[in-house]
């Protein structure tokens, strides 16, 4: 338990390690969580649900409500990335039930997270109320939950810029910035970095813009933070600074996006604009004909999770009615 518990610490600052745990431990339940969450950042979601679906009788079982909260979280964050937003509601609000019940902080900061970034465009005023207690609960319960604060920081200067509060949003940035990079939280700390630039960008100050993703890309980062950060350098290029640079940067990243369907039509569709900006708007047009087939790729995977989910959800009920039958048997005994 106690080296599971470091491995799911790890998950965004080494996930090598993580993955390390998780390959020596493969019979474990809490290793399985564990490598559907890296899965997940590796944009594996059919693989994510078939981890959750296989350990999630279990966790109910034996009662680990802390790490079957975790487990709710992947598959509603799978269900989010896939626009399901009632389902992952329902989830969201299941895991926040399921953190309280074994004070699991991170886990009830993250259900309050989770549950405003589905508030954000439509109703921004309670999608801040929710950041800011997820802020709260992480700020209260120590400093090991600095990344935790740093995704709710950020999801507050998104908020407020929607709002257009512009200077406490940027305070708000710097502030996520210095927390997620004091937690090494890669994953989050890769999309403060690109947001930063990007806002550079719109304010016109390219070439600062550009001298932020290259300190970024100058560190030691995990593989998925460098790609990611890669991608949104050449996604600046294309749209503010020098098209070519984008379409360099886009042919580095090949091999990865043709492998992450979630990240394919975006990936084109940055790809076409650049080809645009330079005047070849014959190859422009046809990746956007790829970009329209990545989507449709994209929706069939998207459907197939589904309804993976759904069976799921049909056997995690009836495993709770066995359950319950089986102590009202043992009741009336």
């Amino acid at each position: 338990m106690h080296a599971a518990e470091i491995a799911w610490a790890q998950r965004m600052s080494d996930p090598t390690a993580s993955w390390a745990f998780v390959q020596s431990n493969a019979e474990s339940s809490l290793a399985v969580v564990i490598r559907a969450y890296l899965r997940w950042r590796e944009g594996r979601h059919m693989e994510v649900i078939e981890d959750i679906g296989a350990v999630e009788p279990w966790l109910r079982t034996e009662c680990f409500w802390g790490w079957l909260a975790r487990a709710i979280n992947l598959k509603g964050a799978v269900l989010l990335d896939m626009g399901q937003s009632l389902q992952a509601l329902t989830l969201f609000q299941e895991q926040l039930m399921l953190a309280q019940q074994a004070g699991d902080a991170e886990m009830i900061a993250l259900a309050h997270n989770d549950i405003g970034v589905q508030l954000v465009w439509d109703d921004p005023e309670r999608a801040r109320l929710r950041f800011q207690m997820a802020f709260d609960v992480a700020r209260d319960a120590g400093p090991e939950h600095q990344a935790t604060m740093g995704l709710a920081a950020f999801n507050l200067s998104v908020v407020e810029k929607e709002l257009g509060q512009m200077d406490l949003s940027a305070r708000l940035l710097e502030v996520a910035e210095d927390h997620v990079s004091a937690a090494r939280a890669w994953p989050y700390w890769a999309g403060v970095v690109s947001q930063r630039a990007l806002r550079l960008a719109e304010a016109g100050e390219i070439d600062l813009a550009r001298r932020h993703f290259e300190a970024a890309l100058a560190r030691t980062l995990p593989v998925e933070s460098r790609r990611f950060l890669t991608f949104h350098l050449a996604k600046l290029e294309a749209q503010y600074g020098a098209p070519s640079a984008a379409l360099t940067g886009l042919a580095e990243l090949q091999s990865w996006s043709t492998t992450r369907v979630d990240m394919l039509d975006d990936v084109l569709q940055v790809q076409a604009a650049a080809q645009a900006r330079l005047g070849d708007y014959h190859s422009a047009y046809h990746t956007l004909l790829n970009m329209v087939q990545a989507i449709q790729i994209r929706h069939d995977e998207e459907l197939s999770v589904q309804l993976k989910v759904v069976e799921a959800v049909h056997r995690t009920e009836e495993t709770r009615r066995n359950a319950e039958a089986l102590l009202h048997r043992q009741g009336a005994g």
